[in-house]
């Protein structure tokens, strides 16, 4: 009994450490910012001073959007837990759905005003993303296609 917890214990933490290997492999990430300029043709047209300002203001846009998301997440299971719920209280459903509504309302104002800002001052439109303007379905050379480019679009 000992020995298949132990055996257990080990193949679990060997699962573990594997997938862990490969997430670290893989690379990238929000730590990775000055990576990605080599072959991203949205950066071909802008400065060096541009190019510190378009990390800095993307920076600064995914800092505040991705807690809005969890917040946005986490009033969805509210209220998801609120009507599973038998005999919940309509007033608290009817508080959270508006929560939610606001919430939603707010990430879509900001996001328009982050493509906005980036069209105007940057000249990169909705919608650029690693894969450049052409999109997933265009030709992906690593060279040419822009594989290490930020979501801009995003």
């Amino acid at each position: 009994m000992k020995t298949t917890r132990i055996i257990g214990l080990g193949l679990g933490l060997m699962a573990v450490l594997m997938l862990v290997s490969i997430a670290m492999a893989r690379g990238g990430g929000q730590g990775s910012q000055g990576q990605f300029r080599v072959n991203c043709p949205v950066y071909s047209n802008l400065s060096e001073e541009q190019q510190q300002e378009l990390v800095a203001v993307s920076k600064e846009y995914r800092d505040w959007m991705y807690p809005k998301k969890q917040e946005m997440i986490s009033k969805q299971a509210q209220l998801n837990a609120l009507l599973s719920t038998q005999g919940a209280d309509s007033a608290s459903i009817e508080q959270t759905k508006e929560d939610l509504v606001s919430l939603n309302q707010e990430i879509f104002e900001r996001k328009l005003n982050h493509q906005t800002q980036m069209s105007q001052q940057f000249g990169i439109k909705a919608g650029m993303s690693k894969y450049g303007q052409g999109g997933r379905n265009s030709f992906r050379s690593k060279g040419s296609s822009g594989w290490n480019c930020p979501r801009f679009g995003r």
